[in-house]
């Protein structure tokens, strides 16, 4: 499993435990709320109770001192009435229990009746009725009383009840959430904490590795690896590095390798350079011992060997020289096609000797900017090798060709139908010294690769034994 996939779940089960933890908490918050709510129509409830209870024994209170006094008016004994009345009625669109409802028309009841006694009495009042008894009015009025203190005593009880217990629900929702609350807290610190591990594991702890690994590659430590791989991101990283690391080794053994070969080519070259004066004082040598008329036919023949062969030394040695120093170009404006006349001309007598046919075909090309000297040395090489390899026929041909980015590019093609190249040359075909002639120094075509590079072209070489070779170089135009 990859890292975004271990990271993806993590998270996916951190946020759904969260959305867990606080629906439950949303949930008791909700229910403390709704808890809240009870307590405030139960206190509505209760105000409203006492309230009639209040309207009720004042209105008993004036129909006392009615009955005893002139100076108390039946207006407002009957405007408490209306009061009473009206507050009783806002409890029938109200949320009620059956024990309320039957209280609340207990109450009703009485109301009605305490106004009929209340009419009553003033009737017999305003008359003067002779037969008008005060006590008995006093004690209905008494037995009124007595019930509005039952009803109103009952209802109270039942409200603190539910007050009571909406105040013990509220306490437990409260202590409930408070609870969630620090629940979610410690879950959240606990799922940190596992993905701080996990962050350390997956994340900080590769990064660290990576570092040192790539700080001991950086310090030229090429042979440090990646103990374990693991199946990830990280895992893939450190295979790229373990095989970056295996190339650096590699090419740091091949640059060794060459390092030791360009010193033992210094010497070489040293070595070879004082050669040649001695190897001119032998060939003059051997040339005077030609000229005496004492030498005989068969010791003139030993002696023009003799020169040959330090004709052919000093040959190898005038190419080693050539190679081992640097190239420095003298570039120009030139056309290849002009190169490859002069090419050709150079080989001349090469060619009729040979009696290979040559076909070349000038193509519409870009000039180029680059040494014409080294380039017509670069053709020659090829020229010479094809008719080498007993050729019967050489094609040459030029072409222009542009790229994708628009870039122009002169190519070059040499085929040959000669005796081609051996797998086993091919490998190492641009190195130096590697030849299958035997008068060869295999130094032309490393010489050859060199002049490509230096005009920042491609060289390839195509070739199959007994068939033949096909030569590709590929040389920008000065665009």
């Amino acid at each position: 499993m990859n890292i975004k996939s271990k990271l993806f779940i993590s998270y996916s089960i951190l946020l759904v435990i969260f959305m867990i933890v606080s629906s439950i908490s949303f949930d008791a918050i909700k229910r403390w709320n709704k808890t809240a709510d009870n307590l405030k129509s139960i206190q509505e409830y209760s105000t409203h109770v006492n309230k009639i209870r209040s309207l009720m024994y004042r209105q008993i209170n004036l129909g006392r001192d009615f009955i005893d006094d002139n100076s108390i008016t039946a207006e407002r004994i009957i405007e408490l009435s209306s009061l009473i009345e009206t507050t009783l009625v806002q409890f029938h669109d109200k949320p009620l229990t059956e024990v309320e409802i039957s209280h609340f028309e207990a109450l009703e009841e009485t109301a009605v009746e305490l106004d009929w006694i209340f009419k009553g009495i003033i009737v017999q009042k305003e008359k003067n009725d002779t037969e008008f008894n005060k006590a008995n009015a006093r004690k209905s009025l008494s037995e009124i009383v007595d019930e509005i203190s039952d009803d109103i005593f009952i209802l109270n009880k039942l409200y603190r009840n539910q007050i009571t217990e909406s105040i013990e629900s509220s306490k437990h929702a409260g202590e409930k959430a408070v609870y969630l609350i620090f629940l979610s807290i410690a879950v959240v610190l606990i799922l940190l904490i596992i993905l701080f591990v996990l962050n350390q594991r997956w994340l900080v702890k590769p990064i660290d590795e990576v570092n040192k690994i790539t700080q001991k590659i950086s310090n030229g430590n090429f042979a440090t690896r990646f103990d374990s791989v693991q199946n990830d991101e990280w895992g893939d990283l450190a295979k790229s590095i373990n095989n970056m690391a295996r190339s650096l080794q590699k090419y740091e053994i091949q640059y060794r390798s060459k390092e030791r070969i360009l010193a033992l080519g210094e010497v070489a070259a040293y070595t070879a350079h004082n050669l040649q004066n001695p190897l001119a004082g032998i060939r003059a040598a051997v040339q005077y011992l030609t000229s005496k008329k004492e030498a005989t036919k068969e010791q003139i023949e030993y002696y023009n060997d003799i020169i040959d062969s330090i004709d052919r030394l000093n040959l190898w040695i005038k190419r080693f020289l050539d190679f081992a120093k640097p190239l420095d170009l003298v570039k120009k404006t030139i056309n290849v096609n002009s190169i490859v006349e002069l090419a050709l001309k150079s080989v001349k007598s090469k060619i009729e000797f040979s009696k290979v046919s040559i076909n070349f075909e000038s193509g519409n090309i870009p000039e180029i900017n680059g040494d014409a000297i080294l380039l017509e040395q670069l053709l020659s090489v090829f020229i010479n090798n094809a008719i080498e390899a007993n050729s019967s026929k050489i094609e040459i041909k030029t072409i222009s060709e542009t790229d994708k980015d628009g870039y122009e590019s002169v190519l070059l093609t040499i085929a040959d139908n000669g005796d081609g190249i051996a797998e086993d040359v091919k490998k190492k075909l641009f190195q130096a010294f590697v030849t299958t002639k035997q008068s060869g120094t295999g130094l032309g075509l490393a010489q050859a690769k060199k002049i490509v590079d230096l005009h920042y072209g491609e060289l390839t070489i195509e070739s199959a034994e007994k068939i033949g070779t096909n030569i590709n170089i590929k040389i920008p135009s000065q665009n």
